[in-house]
């Protein structure tokens, strides 16, 4: 009778201590290999999380790029826009001063022909008085002669 190194009291073979530490040692041996097996994938997982945060830091700054590219865009939209809003005000603006001075030529040019209708008409009348003034001079010196 005796005591084994796990504690166990009775009656065992010689060899029994040697099988106990073969065992033991396999024991070991497997709880080793079963330890190093889930650090291996621990470390996997390690590592694929690593990958995964490093590319959903790629993906952010890819996206905050896209973002201010947008921004950039949208701004540049706004004042190309604004831009477009002001030169069409200019051009309404342009053509209202292009009518309204379209219509004072057209007014000055009518007061010219009215000025020179008048001038005509003045010119006319001034050369009937002196026709008539002519005539009324002639027809005396008939009567003066005939007198």
């Amino acid at each position: 009778e005796g005591r084994s190194q796990d504690g166990r009291v009775g009656r065992f073979p010689a060899n029994y201590v040697k099988e106990t530490e073969d065992e033991d040692e396999n024991l070991n041996k497997l709880e080793t290999q079963e330890y190093l097996k889930w650090q291996e994938i621990g470390e996997q997982k390690a590592k694929e999380a690593q990958d995964l945060q490093a590319a959903k830091e790629a993906a952010e700054q890819k996206l905050q790029a896209i973002l201010e590219k947008n921004n950039k865009l949208t701004a540049e939209y706004e004042a190309a826009e604004e831009r477009a809003e002001k030169a069409k005000y200019a051009l309404e603006q342009a053509r209202k001063k292009a009518q309204k001075e379209r219509e004072a030529e057209e007014e000055r040019k009518r007061e010219e022909m009215e000025e020179e209708h008048a001038r005509a008409m003045q010119e006319q009348f001034e050369r009937e008085e002196r026709e008539r003034a002519e005539q009324e001079r002639l027809f005396r010196e008939e009567r003066e002669r005939e007198s």
